[in-house]
């Protein structure tokens, strides 16, 4: 059984101390992974938002209700 197939049949609190401890692995690395040039593409995306004056904001206990209301519905 390969470690992805060994994954999938965890429960949640085992799925996330699987991924804790590779988080903190992959943190112990000296060199940081690069970021997808996705990343840059949404930041500049942002950046000229906010140049613009077309950006929107939220304040951090809106975003969590919106966050909690997406996690609950699904």
């Amino acid at each position: 059984m390969s470690v992805i197939d060994q994954l999938k049949v965890l429960s949640e609190a085992e799925a996330l101390e699987a991924m804790e401890a590779l988080w903190g692995q992959l943190r112990s690395v000296d060199c940081e992974p690069p970021s997808p040039e996705w990343h840059k593409d949404e930041l500049d995306y942002r950046d000229r938002l906010i140049d613009s004056g077309e950006a929107n904001f939220s304040s951090w206990n809106e975003a969590k209700e919106r966050i909690q209301k997406r996690c609950e519905n699904g």
